[in-house]
């Protein structure tokens, strides 16, 4: 999910949970937004790059799949080990019941996790017909995730799956265009009322006049 998305869900547990505690409020909010500050971290090691206006237009092209004659980098996955809700949700929950104030830090932290979970990952018969590999390339060495397509599931690598999407985009934007271009040729050869020719005398047709019996 995207930032401003996480902010509304934040402030919508605390507005629910802590509404007489500003102080709770604002750790809450402050949990369900600053775990994604591994993908910060993440980017600036990998590329160099420690300005966070860099960081934000990476975010704005990451996600989308490379067109003809992109060469921007992309990093990969940027999530870390705090986006783990199999190693890191048992660490905040001992956190939460180690340390009472810090339980509003921890829900906003646990509710961010929730909304990030891709559900598909769990489908056990897709990840056994991959057998460690993606369905489409045939790669062990990169990592890999469920995808739905459809009714179906597919294990793919993430370039891969970029791949894919951008195909199944240029297939959808050229049926757009030629259920478009019968339409067009219909409306062309259609016989149209025109216009009078510039410099030629349109005369209406003569009005019948009637004349008392």
């Amino acid at each position: 999910m995207r930032f401003h998305e996480h902010l509304a869900a934040g402030a919508l547990l605390a507005l629910i949970r802590h509404r007489r505690d500003r102080a709770a409020a604002l750790t809450c909010i402050a949990g369900a937004v600053l775990l994604d500050l591994d993908h910060y971290v993440l980017y600036a090691w990998r590329s160099g790059d420690w300005s966070p206006l860099g960081a934000w237009r990476y975010d704005r092209y990451r996600n989308h799949p490379p067109q003809p004659g992109d060469t921007r980098p992309r990093f990969g996955s940027l999530r870390s080990w705090l986006h783990w809700p199999w190693l890191a949700v048992p660490l905040w929950l001992l956190l939460a019941a180690g340390v009472p104030r810090a339980r509003p830090f921890v829900a906003g932290m646990l509710l961010h996790l929730l909304l990030d979970t891709h559900w598909p990952q769990f489908d056990r018969a897709a990840w056994r017909r991959a057998a460690g590999r993606c369905e489409y390339c045939g790669s062990a060495h990169f990592e890999r995730d469920v995808y739905a397509i459809g009714s179906s599931r597919a294990v793919w690598c993430a370039d891969c799956a970029r791949a894919v999407v951008s195909r199944r985009r240029r297939s959808d934007l050229m049926a757009s265009a030629s259920a478009q271009r019968p339409a067009a040729v219909s409306a062309a050869a259609a016989p149209a009322a025109r216009a009078p020719a510039p410099g030629s005398r349109h005369r209406p047709p003569p009005r019948r006049v009637r004349r008392p019996a």
